[in-house]
């Protein structure tokens, strides 16, 4: 009788130590903690993911900005060349300048306001450059193209008159002189493949060029 009380208490005991098994949160504390590094490694990579993203904008926007600004720069240059050229009647006899632009039309100062296109390299479908630098660049690397073209436009006279017909009081056609009013625009071809162009216009005062300097 006892042995059978004895074993009966002993069941109850296995039996109660069985029941608190479920109710052991010892192991919970693990999977809250990876859990936990689960969305800490989410973030993370979603952060890193970010900045990546922020990094390749910034360095986008750092080669458009430089491409637009050598675009725009170059009109100032091309600007120059075109009063060389007008100052030359028959136009350039090298195409070399400076060692550093190539000519390729040489009276390009001759150019109709038609002929005024964005200019390209000069491939299939490209409209000719008149002119371009770095001179020997390689296919790919960055360059400068330009392309030219003007129409003459006649100046008001600077006489002083009662009146002057159509050109109103105080205004005359007499001693006026002519205008020639060009179109540039320029073409740069950047890193990464970028590209940018910029159109501008400029006027040259007929009569007011220079000695022609023909040497490189």
């Amino acid at each position: 009788m006892f042995t059978l009380k004895r074993r009966a208490f002993n069941f109850c005991r296995i039996f109660r130590r069985r029941g608190n098994l479920p109710r052991n949160e010892r192991g919970s504390a693990i999977i809250v903690a990876l859990v936990i590094l689960a969305v800490l490694s989410l973030l993370v990579q979603i952060l890193t993911q970010s900045s990546t993203t922020e990094s390749e904008i910034a360095g986008s926007d750092r080669v458009y900005n430089e491409t637009f600004y050598a675009a725009d720069g170059a009109t100032e240059l091309a600007a120059e060349l075109l009063e060389q050229n007008i100052a030359c009647p028959s136009g350039f006899t090298k195409n070399n300048r400076g060692g550093l632009i190539e000519v390729s039309n040489l009276d390009f100062w001759l150019n109709t306001e038609d002929a005024v296109e964005t200019p390209g390299d000069g491939g299939d479908g490209e409209q000719p450059r008149d002119f371009f630098l770095p001179i020997g660049y390689t296919p790919g690397e960055p360059h400068t193209n330009f392309t030219l073209g003007g129409r003459t436009k006649f100046a008001l006279g600077g006489a002083i008159e009662m009146a002057a017909g159509y050109e109103g009081k105080g205004k005359a056609a007499a001693m006026g002189g002519a205008h020639l009013i060009y179109d540039i625009a320029t073409q740069r071809i950047g890193r990464a493949k970028s590209q940018s162009i910029v159109w501008t216009q400029y006027r040259h005062v007929t009569g007011s060029e220079g000695s022609c300097i023909d040497s490189p």
